[in-house]
């Protein structure tokens, strides 16, 4: 029901992305301190003064569960999403989703959705914004490195 509320919430406030993503860390922050009284979990925060404070970075995410990405929305205020499209049609959820100005990627469009990935990651970046890839499974090291040069063209 809250991610209902949140996401229809967000939906309405597309035309002010810096209210939605004020409203979307309000709601990641509500769920990792739900999780930590409720569920017991508790976190550690290590490096924290190797984060760029200028907010021009990428952030590289093994996807394992959804309190990451709240955590990771709570934690960095101004933040870009690089996420699969269809996410964007879900009810509520996807409606919120597109509030936060994430970067919709076509997986099926190859090269094209990495020049497209190029692109909205060059103008995220320069909006002041920082960009958050998750990692899907087994990453090899050659993988990684060609997802980083991606970035690096950002």
């Amino acid at each position: 029901m809250l991610t209902i509320f949140y996401g229809f919430t967000c939906s309405c406030l597309v035309k002010f992305p810096d209210l939605a993503c004020w409203l979307a860390r309000q709601y990641g922050f509500l769920v990792v301190h739900v999780a930590k009284y409720l569920c017991g979990i508790h976190y550690t925060i290590q490096g924290r003064d190797n984060i760029p404070s200028n907010n021009r970075f990428i952030i590289f995410s093994k996807h394992q569960s959804t309190w990451e990405t709240l955590f990771l929305l709570y934690y960095f205020p101004h933040m870009s999403i690089i996420l699969k499209k269809e996410l964007l049609r879900i009810p509520f959820f996807g409606w919120g989703l597109k509030a936060l100005r994430p970067i919709a990627i076509d997986r099926n469009a190859g090269r094209a959705a990495l020049n497209a990935l190029n692109q909205q990651g060059e103008e995220r970046l320069k909006q002041g914004l920082c960009i958050l890839c998750f990692l899907k499974g087994r990453v090899n090291r050659q993988v990684l490195s060609l997802t980083t040069k991606s970035a690096a063209r950002c």
